[in-house]
């Protein structure tokens, strides 16, 4: 959607075929937290695939997530099954769950392990919902389903019941990661694409701009805004910044703050042209699906602040990745047999200072917040005692009451 709502989400198709004739491949990209203005605000910088798929695609400027809470979880769900989030049972990235009676993750599944051993298993088992990867292969079984993204929840909510794979970035090591859900071990080809160590490349480099700053400047202001987030032991949140450990080496340190720059999206992309690559996507008359989470944008967008040059510079950089990953896809298997979808899990708010600084009277909601939850558990617990007899859980945004014990 075209506008001032910072939870607008943009549309973008490609459509290269001729009417009625069905694709050979379907590629659907998200942009983590990528706000439908960005690529008007950002178009005077724009080059490669975002400048493509503005000018070149059907853009739709009035398209709506209906759910109020606007997080990843819910969004990447809502894309590809077209579902509400909350009565398919992902209301939020972590909510409480009555009948155990404690906070999940959303796509957490106690009866699976990732391949690697290091943690809980993560899956699509609990969610009430299927996607159009699982219509897909009910209607063509010798269709292909894949998904990946930097986070595991976007690949998974994206991936459905029953893909062929589903991969996402595992912050500790650095690989690509799945569930035995998917797959009792990884494919050869996961095997050599995380062996290769790709991020280590980056270790000690710094991330900078790949354009002149006062290109940045004119089109997002100045490098530091009030209120923006440090970059490791900085003093200021402004660039260059450094991938460097104390220990030296790349480790999980290094591997968390590698998922918290561009390079991320590059990796991810990286793996989906190895995806189509290995798996002859898009190569027969089955039509194959390859959903795709470019993550980035929002763990850089919560930091900075979406009038960032570290937002800009990510966006510039997923335009030049994108041009390429087009490029290939014109290659391997053409982009008039391709259906290419652009689209966002959700937006972002300027940053509350960025909002004051503008005569914009904004705040920060945490003291309010905690004074309504005080005020309210004073009320109950003057009314009817104790309120932990009815208050299973006081989450940042929702009371969840204990039923039976109000019955």
């Amino acid at each position: 959607m075209q506008g001032i709502l910072p939870g607008a989400v943009l549309l973008t198709v490609v459509l290269g075929m001729p009417a009625m004739a069905s694709p050979r491949l379907v590629v659907v990209i998200s942009v983590d937290q990528m706000r439908a203005d960005y690529l008007d605000r950002f178009a005077p910088a724009l080059t490669g695939g975002l400048k493509f798929l503005s000018e070149k695609s059907v853009r739709y400027k009035n398209a709506h997530h209906r759910h109020a809470l606007t997080q990843t979880a819910p969004g990447h769900l809502t894309i590809l099954s077209g579902r509400h989030p909350g009565p398919a049972g992902v209301p939020a990235n972590e909510f409480y769950d009555p009948t155990q009676r404690r906070i999940i993750y959303c796509v957490e599944d106690t009866q699976a392990v990732q391949l690697n051993g290091a943690r809980p298993g993560m899956s699509f088992r609990r969610v009430d919902a299927t996607t159009i990867g699982d219509w897909l292969k009910d209607a063509s079984p010798k269709s292909q389903v894949y998904s990946v993204a930097g986070k595991d929840r976007s690949a998974i909510l994206m991936g459905g019941r029953r893909p062929d794979g589903v991969y996402w970035y595992d912050r500790d090591s650095g690989d690509f990661m799945t569930s035995d859900y998917y797959a009792d071990t990884f494919p050869v080809f996961i095997q050599a694409f995380n062996a290769a160590k790709w991020p280590d490349r980056f270790y000690g480099q710094a991330w900078t701009r790949i354009e002149p700053e006062t290109l940045y400047e004119r089109l997002a202001g100045p490098d530091d805004h009030p209120g923006e987030a440090a970059w490791g032991e900085e003093e200021a949140p402004v660039f260059p910044h450094w991938l460097k450990t104390a220990s030296g080496l790349p480790d999980g340190e290094f591997y968390r703050a590698f998922y918290q720059t561009p390079f991320i999206d590059e990796y991810v992309l990286e793996l989906a042209r190895e995806i189509i690559r290995q798996n002859k996507l898009g190569r027969d008359r089955h039509v194959d699906l390859l959903a795709i989470s470019l993550s980035a944008t929002d763990p850089i967008g919560h930091g900075f602040g979406p009038n960032s040059h570290e937002v800009m510079d990510s966006i510039l950089r997923i335009d030049r990745h994108l041009g390429r990953f087009l490029d290939f896809l014109e290659k391997e298997i053409s982009l008039k047999e391709t259906l290419i979808v652009l689209t966002s899990d959700h937006g972002v708010l300027p940053l509350i200072e960025w909002l004051s600084n503008r005569n914009i009277s904004a705040e920060r909601a945490g003291r309010r917040v905690r004074e309504f939850q005080k005020r309210v558990a004073t009320e109950v617990r003057n009314k009817y005692g104790p309120p932990s007899k009815l208050f299973l859980f006081q989450g940042r945004e929702v009371y969840y009451l204990d039923r039976p014990y109000l019955a």
